[in-house]
């Protein structure tokens, strides 16, 4: 089967003439001329890669928006191409989209958004649909990433004393060929009633054990609990190198097919009208948990820093609950509650606090 690439290097740039050599790919429309720099003669091929230095955010936008197979790095290593090609070959009838990118693309770029948008453009899924795979996507691409590719562990982040030395590990790895030329590959394949994206990294892997319930309080995999829970499935495989996500693309929910025989899905509760006020510390957990609560269904959401929000804030918002961080018991979060079960229009208002496993003691504070 012919191979096609396109490209917005220059066409003389020898990685780009290596990789067309060593996998038989053929320059389309020409060599001498990038295919956005005039109109296509005649009709895409089906099989037609970009073959890119180009990765950064604008870049990848604007390679995804045209009739694409998939998008390769120029900067992975030839074995890693090779395993992407032959993972296209196994599937070559089945409509998708790939990626393989190295360290700094997914580093440097919003990959989840770059790659959900391309899907949405591709499928028209609904905006909350496009919420949780970019989440779950997201959260995938940085276990890839920080813990397969760069071997970066997750307990060098719980402390400020250990958050120093992870930055400086982490910088150091992005700019070791060693580790930064390891790639992850992105594939999406979908059929009229399924969405399926399978993300691999190339890094040394770890023992998969089924998930139990004491783990949800570990201080490490809750974010693969959060892609369970979220995807319709989610498969770990190749000891953990390998991470399928699978979403149902019919709107008739309350069906599904086990076994050749359909069975009642429990009802989804309607939360469109549902307000949530979320006070959170940390960013990178308010985004999470906004985008969780979108892919609820959730559209009326605020958020403040626990440090700086008011109770007053909480109650001009009315909403129907509050969910903040309380990690320790002289934290804002608790004054924050206090205040909040004060006032006699907050005391109904629901609460639903993250307290840390191992303290106790704020726990007794806090209820």
């Amino acid at each position: 089967m012919r191979r096609y690439y396109i490209t917005t290097d220059y066409p003389s740039d020898i990685r780009l003439i290596q990789l067309a050599n060593r996998f038989r790919l053929i320059p389309w429309p020409s060599r001498d001329n990038p295919v956005w720099t005039m109109r296509p003669p005649r009709p895409w091929p089906k099989n037609c890669y970009a073959l890119t230095a180009r990765t950064d955010q604008e870049g990848l936008c604007e390679q995804l928006r045209l009739p694409l197979k998939g998008v390769i790095d120029t900067m992975a290593s030839d074995a890693s191409v090779a395993c992407f090609f032959q993972n296209e070959r196994r599937a070559a009838l089945v409509p998708s989209l790939s990626l393989l990118l190295t360290g700094q693309a997914l580093y440097t770029a919003d990959i989840a958004f770059i790659f959900t948008r391309a899907l949405a453009d591709r499928l028209n899924f609904s905006a909350a649909d496009f919420d949780a795979i970019r989440m779950v996507v997201h959260e995938s691409l940085v276990n890839a990433l920080i813990h397969g590719n760069l071997r970066l562990s997750s307990s060098l982040r719980r402390d400020g004393k250990h958050f120093f030395k992870y930055a400086r590990m982490l910088t150091d790895r992005l700019n070791d060929p060693t580790f930064a030329q390891k790639s992850v590959r992105i594939r999406a394949q979908w059929t009229d009633n399924l969405l399926e994206i399978k993300i691999q990294d190339e890094g040394a892997g770890y023992c998969v054990t089924p998930t139990a319930r004491s783990e949800l309080y570990a201080a490490s995999g809750r974010g693969l609990k959060i892609i369970a829970d979220v995807a319709d499935a989610c498969t770990v495989s190749d000891y953990g190198r390998e991470i399928t996500l699978s979403f149902r693309r019919t709107d008739k929910r309350s069906f599904l097919t086990s076994g050749g025989k359909p069975y009642l899905m429990p009802h989804r509760p309607d939360f469109s009208r549902a307000r949530v006020f979320v006070a959170k510390k940390n960013p990178v957990r308010v985004q999470l948990v906004t985008q969780l609560l979108k892919s609820m269904g959730v559209t009326f959401i605020k958020t403040g820093d626990t440090d700086f929000a008011k109770v007053r804030d909480i109650l001009q918002f009315n909403p129907d609950l509050v969910i903040l961080d309380v990690l320790k018991t002289e934290d804002p979060g608790v004054r924050l509650l206090e205040h909040l079960k004060a006032d006699p229009d907050g005391a109904d208002i629901p609460v639903l606090a993250k307290i840390p496993a191992a303290a106790p003691r704020v726990r007794r504070e806090v209820l």
